[in-house]
């Protein structure tokens, strides 16, 4: 998982999308949590809706179970963005990366962006809930 600072992220893809047309813009939402119900016939569901507020309504919607994620979705219009490394917080990775993924990746964040925090997610066996260590910074 990879934690932005969101307003420095939507800064630099602001700046991204706008190199090509001055108009485009980063449709920042926040999530809407709720209680969901199945979307019989989904890719009708898709076909049939347009953008809309009822379609913006729909994309920004998660289960209450995933409110403490305090989530927001960015989107733009369909085109290559690219982003400051420095928007970077932290990068957490999960206990069971394969080693030799893990050590490119390791490499990668640190010639990239070498001041990121990284962080390993781990699941205690005395308490069975998952905890966090730092790994580098």
């Amino acid at each position: 998982m990879i934690e932005f600072n969101k307003k420095a992220l939507i800064d630099s893809l602001t700046k991204s999308v706008q190199v090509n047309n001055p108009d485009n813009f980063v449709i920042n939402a926040r999530i809407n949590y709720c209680d969901l119900k199945p979307i019989p016939f989904y890719n009708e569901f898709i076909n049939k809706i347009k953008p809309s507020e009822k379609l913006n309504g729909f994309l920004t919607q998660k289960a209450l179970e995933w409110r403490y994620e305090s989530e927001n979705r960015l989107g733009v219009q369909e085109q290559k963005v690219n982003y400051d490394p420095n928007t970077i917080k932290r990068i957490i990775i999960g206990e069971k990366m394969p080693k030799d993924f893990r050590e490119t990746l390791l490499i990668i964040i640190k010639s990239v962006s070498p001041k990121v925090e990284i962080i390993e997610a781990y699941i205690d066996t005395e308490d069975f809930k998952i905890k966090t260590k730092i790994l580098g910074s």
